[in-house]
């Protein structure tokens, strides 16, 4: 819906603002506020309400809602003495007064987005777990389900091949634009269900299912095939190959399954389609049988995964150069070896870029080799690329789950494009309902636009949907720690992952900083040290040295460390433009005394903060740039100076979420203190704190010592030390309960 008022176009759709036709960035809280405020604008909404609707009855204090309203406000052209719009009734609550015109946004096309993946709502129904309630779709007349075929051979051995064919097909499938076909990893859940078809199509979303079985004798091969209407629990249609066995046959026999489906659903194949289903991608048996292996060990999504991944599609691609299929899987298992087994950055895209070309050249209508394409890109930190092959792989098979679930990912995760990614996610959620790692980024995606509730429960559907995969449990954790302070929640999800897989150096990393943040200094260093030698990354490696020397108090070895990363790592590529890196420097440069190199490397690095009009309103990344050099040159006695930007800060700053990572914590705290306005700090300090806002603020470098000995800083720092004492009382608990996973030796 949009809804627009006074020169205010508000579009739930898009979850964008604009104001005089100009974009206006907002907070998550403060758009779901203004919709809930102008959807019920006929009568008062009490205080009450709103923490009912937005805070689902979690109790925060008032001054965050108060907070919330002058934000909302503030997007809109609104503040409390005008009271344009949002009028206040003195302790009774709030009502929207303004007149406003609703229009209903055109129609999505249908094979794109259904009516219910619309983003108003948190894109997470029907989960078979019970967590999740919701309006259920309707069921698209031409959505399918490929259910795992049935090993009919004598032989054990057989089973992959039996899967890979069932892999196959789907993919064959899917490339038919006017069938909504089911990934893979959702259907896979109902190998030798017992459940009614019926069922399965509702909770698959899937109006009709697949259901087969492949038999190898010798020479030969019969698939046998049946389509099923679940909705009517009536068949449709069946047949049975038998062939004679290559990977010509192969290919054949699912290019017919596909076309008779086609048929019996009444689809439209376009010529393109028409021909990429008549084509072979591979004539060689033995190839086809090593790609099939490579995709198994693949989905394992491991670092052991992974390599045997590798290791099988190189096979396959000896057996066969123009397998462009497997090209495409190559590159993208390369690349996720930066991840999973923490190889390095530049030799895996080194090896990458070459397969992923020629996947391309083989088969420039290959959706997965735009999808490898894109991720090389990411790697690559090029943001136009990596977009445009995403897009491009989605335009050409707009049933590739993957490319739809990655793409909502590192929309939100690179770019902090949250409700862009939401509406992606929501595709792919259609696409694939039982998947646990769509549901794993879902629960990021949600983290970011600052639903925790929502994202917690996600995140515990993806655990239970895949409890033996990671993704969920690491994500979980960074909700724990990044946004919520529950470090020791974060733990016992970090602890899951590393039991899992303790070749994945992020997650080792993220487990000794949520140690540290927690005061348990001895199980930090091991991490720490743990991660120096498994991990290739410098920069990290360069944080956790740092975080080293300083746990074992170390000052001068730490001061040594930092000169020598300034010397490596000021102003290179891909890093030298990372805010995290620059802010960090800056505030090592304060704590050394010389916060003047500070200003000096963000003129030189960053010379648009220096412009009449940075941009800080609608950039996240460069507003909290903006913060530290302003205070900078605040430390430096460059008063003068610092005083245009200051300003813009400081009118921008009510706008902005406290919660870090994507938010700017207590950064404005710094500049108060920087300013010599102590109480600013601590009222700035305090609305952190409300929020959740936990960690030892004596360790922060840059906070001046007349902060320190202030009664009001100590009664507030001394609260969070008791909070922390209380949750490590609770991983104790745990630990001694067995309710943490146990650490490999």
């Amino acid at each position: 819906m949009i809804f627009q008022f006074a020169g205010v176009e508000l579009n739930t759709e898009r979850f964008s603002i604009t104001r005089e036709g100009q974009p206006v960035p907002v907070e998550p809280k403060a758009f779901d506020l203004l919709v809930f405020l102008i959807r019920h604008r006929d009568r008062l909404i009490t205080r009450d309400q709103l923490f009912d609707a937005l805070w689902n009855g979690r109790v925060v204090s008032d001054n965050v809602l108060t907070n919330e309203i002058k934000l909302a406000r503030a997007v809109i052209g609104d503040d409390g003495k005008q009271q344009k719009y949002i009028r206040t009734v003195r302790g009774r609550g709030y009502q929207f007064v303004g007149d406003v015109t609703e229009i209903d946004p055109n129609p999505v096309p249908p094979h794109a987005v259904a009516e219910s993946e619309k983003s108003q709502a948190p894109a997470v129904v029907n989960q078979p777990t019970g967590r999740h309630t919701g309006t259920r779709a309707a069921l698209n007349p031409n959505s399918i389900a490929v259910l795992p075929f049935d090993n009919r051979s004598n032989q054990d051995q057989d089973a992959f091949f039996t899967d890979g064919f069932h892999d196959e097909l789907i993919t064959q499938i899917s490339r038919i634009k006017d069938l909504a076909t089911i990934s893979r990893t959702s259907v896979m859940a109902y190998r030798d269900s017992s459940k009614s078809m019926r069922a399965i199509g509702c909770e698959l979303n899937a109006t009709n299912v697949i259901e087969g079985g492949v038999q190898r004798a010798g020479e030969q091969i019969r698939i046998n095939v049946q389509l099923i209407n679940a909705e009517k629990d009536e068949h449709v249609w069946a047949e049975t190959y038998t062939r004679k066995l290559s990977a010509e046959n192969v290919f054949a026999i699912q290019s017919e399954i596909a076309l008779a489906v086609a048929n019996n659903l009444e689809a439209v194949l376009s010529p393109q389609e028409q021909q990429d289903l008549s084509e072979t991608p591979t004539q060689n048996m033995a190839a086809l049988e090593a790609f099939f292996r490579g995709r198994v060990s693949y989905g394992l999504a491991t670092s052991e995964g992974f390599s045997a991944a590798i290791e099988h599609f190189q096979q396959a691609i000896k057996l066969d150069p123009e397998f462009a299929e497997a090209h495409a899987q190559l590159g993208l298992a390369q690349l996720e070896r930066v991840h999973y087994g923490g190889l390095p950055f530049d030799g895996q895209v080194a090896l990458a870029e070459p397969v992923i070309t020629r996947a391309l050249e083989l088969n420039p209508q290959l959706s997965e080799a735009y999808e490898a394409l894109a991720f090389l890109e990411i790697h690559r930190n090029n943001q136009a690329a990596w977009e445009a092959a995403y897009e491009r792989a989605i335009d050409l098979n707009p049933n590739n789950a993957n490319a739809l679930r990655m793409f909502g990912y590192f929309k939100s995760w690179l770019v902090a494009q949250s409700q862009e990614a939401l509406a992606l996610l929501s595709r792919a959620r259609l696409l694939d309902p039982q998947s646990h790692h769509t549901l794993s980024l879902l629960g990021q995606v949600l983290m970011e636009l600052e639903r925790f509730d929502e994202s917690r429960e996600v995140l515990c559907a993806a655990i239970d949907s895949g409890p033996k995969f990671t993704v969920g449990y690491q994500m979980l954790g960074h909700l724990c720690s990044w946004k919520l302070y529950q470090h020791d929640q974060a733990i016992k999800a970090y602890r899951r992952v590393y039991y899992l897989d303790r070749d994945i150096p992020w997650n080792v990393l993220q487990l000794a900083l949520a140690y540290k943040e927690l005061g348990v200094p001895d199980r930090a260093v091991a991490f720490f040290e743990r991660y120096i030698e498994t991990s290739h990354d410098e920069l990290f490696a360069f944080v956790a040295r740092l975080d080293l020397h300083t746990l074992r108090g170390e000052r001068e070895q730490a001061r040594l460390l930092f000169e020598e990363f300034k010397t490596t790592w000021s102003g290179r590529e891909p890093w030298g433009r990372d805010p995290w890196v620059d802010i960090m420097l800056a505030e090592l440069d304060a704590h050394y005394g010389h916060p003047e190199l500070a200003v000096e490397r963000f003129e030189t690095v960053y010379p648009e903060l220096m412009a009449a009009e940075p941009g800080i309103a609608s950039n996240d990344n460069l507003f909290k740039l903006a913060t530290a050099y302003a205070t900078a040159m605040h430390v430096c006695g460059d008063k003068d100076k610092a005083a245009p930007l200051t300003d813009k800060i400081l009118e921008v700053m009510p706008t902005k979420s406290r919660y870090r990572w994507r938010g700017i914590g207590f950064m404005d705290a710094w500049l108060h203190v920087s300013m010599g306005n102590d109480a600013k700090a601590m009222q700035a300090l305090r609305e952190w704190r409300e929020l959740g806002g936990c960690e030892d603020l004596t360790k922060v470098r840059v906070f001046a010592n007349s902060l320190f000995d202030s009664p009001e800083f100590g009664a507030l720092n001394n609260e969070i030390l008791a909070e922390l004492a209380v949750q490590r009382a609770n991983l104790a608990r745990m630990e001694a309960a067995g309710e943490l996973a146990p650490m490999p030796a």
